[in-house]
């Protein structure tokens, strides 16, 4: 995917591999025409109206009584909220959720404090946005950069233009709040025991959320699955919430391994830690962090985050991708920077400078091969007849 969005965004990067979807493109050609201010008093933003059929740019009138750093909201409610009287409630998106990075700048989603009536329709801008995925919100939402700044040695807000580079970190943040009570059809993989006894390891799970998944507390999420595009998390529920299971002899089996652990290489493969944290140090680049092998994850359900189905064949196929294709990429770069590392640098030698720099390439370099492009490569040379959604 080399070449140029309308928008000027380089198409080999990886934000608009995961984000270059029609609505992305929609939002791109309509760039020239928001490319320049027709007046100094104005934001470019991103608008998702509740009933449009996509996500646009407009023009958001700032306040001359804040020296035009703020929005004026009553233009706002006029404008983009059919005049509404409510406050609009603000919501920061600070970090992007797949590179787990800063944004910048930053984004502030505006949307209605009142919330919309049962039978109102979901926002279709939205659902297209996230490929169609499960999500919850109604009403329009309208989307500015900001930044803080310092001004007579005070910090304030300060707001300013969005590109398409923001339907990245907007798209992850929607993305991944299942509905409770929402039946989900994920996959189990049983534990290297149960494997030896069984026979198999992989299997068709049903789970229903409860809140405290839904709330992002109930497992371990893979972010090499979220990069790739394919949100999954790896269950470790409670005796309590083994209750979502519908499955009895899974829960039966889920209980029993609650009590006493086996190890699951499978999925440990999910859990390969690909250097996107801010805490992972450079040295475990590669490798699956120790306290998920001391844990010993046992039989578990891994389901998909976005509510799509997760089938026991396409779940196996893609460990199998990790463990034959990616691994051992990975443990050759792992090597790489073990060797940086153990190089004895001064603080002031140029070397040392280069170094971050060099190892940061070098896992970007790691990252672009968790594509979904050398996954249907790969599945295709195993001749693997797979549904991929």
């Amino acid at each position: 995917m080399r070449g140029m969005c309308p928008s000027g965004e380089d198409k080999s990067i990886k934000e608009c591999q995961i984000i270059d979807r029609p609505t992305h493109l929609a939002l791109c050609k309509s760039f020239a025409q928001f490319k320049y201010h027709p007046r100094p008093s104005v934001r470019r933003a991103i608008y998702f109206p509740a009933q449009g059929s996509e996500p646009k740019f407009v023009w958001l009138e700032m306040d001359k009584r804040y020296a035009y750093r703020h929005p004026d909201l009553a233009a706002m409610r006029k404008t983009f909220f059919a005049n509404s009287k409510d406050y609009l409630w603000p919501i920061p998106v600070t970090e992007d959720l797949v590179r787990l990075k800063r944004v910048s700048p930053q984004i502030m989603l505006g949307c209605s404090s009142s919330p919309a009536s049962f039978d109102a329709p979901l926002n279709s801008c939205i659902t297209k946005l996230i490929g169609g995925t499960y999500h919850s919100w109604k009403g329009s939402v309208l989307a500015y950069g900001y930044f803080q700044s310092d001004h007579d040695d005070e910090e304030h807000t300060v707001c300013t233009d969005l590109d398409t580079t923001g339907l990245t970190p907007i798209n992850n943040w929607f993305l991944g709040r299942p509905e409770p009570e929402r039946k989900m059809l994920g996959a189990y993989i049983r534990s290297d025991k149960d494997k030896r006894k069984h026979g198999s390891q992989f299997g068709q799970a049903i789970m229903t959320p409860s809140d405290d998944f839904s709330n992002g507390t109930m497992g371990y999420e893979s972010q090499l699955s979220k990069l790739f595009g394919m949100p999954l998390v790896i269950l470790t529920p409670t005796l309590k919430q083994l209750d979502g299971i519908q499955d009895p002899d899974r829960k039966q089996e889920m209980r029993r391994q609650m009590l006493q652990k086996f190890g699951n290489t499978m999925a440990s493969l999910l859990l390969v830690d690909i250097g996107n944290r801010r805490s992972s140090p450079a040295e475990h680049f590669g490798r699956v962090p120790e306290h998920f092998l001391a844990q010993n994850l046992g039989s578990t359900v891994v389901v998909r985050k976005d509510g799509k189905t997760l089938t026991p064949a396409y779940l196996e196929a893609f460990c199998s991708w990790i463990h034959e294709d990616l691994l051992p990429k990975f443990a050759d770069a792992h090597n790489e920077i073990m060797y940086e590392l153990a190089k004895d640098l001064d603080d002031d030698d140029p070397k040392a400078h280069r170094r971050g720099s060099d190892l940061f390439k070098l896992r970007k370099k790691m990252w672009d091969r968790i594509s979904r492009a050398r996954f249907y490569a790969w599945c295709k040379d195993k001749d693997l007849k797979l549904v991929h959604n």
